[in-house]
């Protein structure tokens, strides 16, 4: 933790290996942070942390293969990607549920974003690393996110942003 006032660190809070990925949810005082383990290791998977912003006490954590963080304002949900799918977790009862499963293990989903308000989910797919990526785009309609489009877009796309 780090005082920009001040400049200098005033707290060191060990998360886990690897941390990857910081979020804030001001609205309800959320700290996210992501890390990998090893991929070397078979049983070493990875998670999402959450903890209270103001005291850095863990609130929950996730043990689950993850990149791509995106939070929802409107509710606090934390979106993410997840080897063949993405997922979503409700941090107030502490649910994953998947949103959309990749049927294509030669693409990589490497990002995600959800516009609440046009309820539009974009997803970052890496494909090959080699080759221009694209956004996939899905509408929720009727309970389910359905494809819609996808558009090309340079290599490996890492970040969406949403413009209003």
């Amino acid at each position: 933790v780090v005082d920009i006032k001040l400049g200098k660190e005033i707290q060191n809070v060990f998360i886990a290996p690897n941390p990857i990925e910081v979020l804030i949810d001001r609205l309800r005082k959320r700290l996210f942070v992501s890390y990998n383990h090893l991929p070397s290791l078979k049983d070493s998977i990875g998670g999402i942390v959450m903890f209270d912003v103001e005291n850095l006490k863990v609130l929950n954590s996730w043990r689950i293969q993850n990149k791509g963080l995106f939070l929802d304002d409107e509710t606090g949900e934390i979106y993410f990607t997840s080897k063949d799918k993405i997922a979503k977790i409700n941090p107030n009862n502490g649910k994953i549920d998947v949103v959309v499963s990749n049927t294509k293990s030669t693409e990589i989903w490497y990002s995600v974003a959800y516009d609440n308000k046009k309820k539009i989910l974009l997803i970052g797919n890496a494909k090959n690393y080699t080759v221009e990526g694209e956004v996939i785009i899905f509408e929720y309609f009727n309970s389910n996110f359905n494809f819609v489009k996808s558009v090309s877009v340079g290599l490996n796309p890492t970040e969406i942003v949403i413009k209003q």
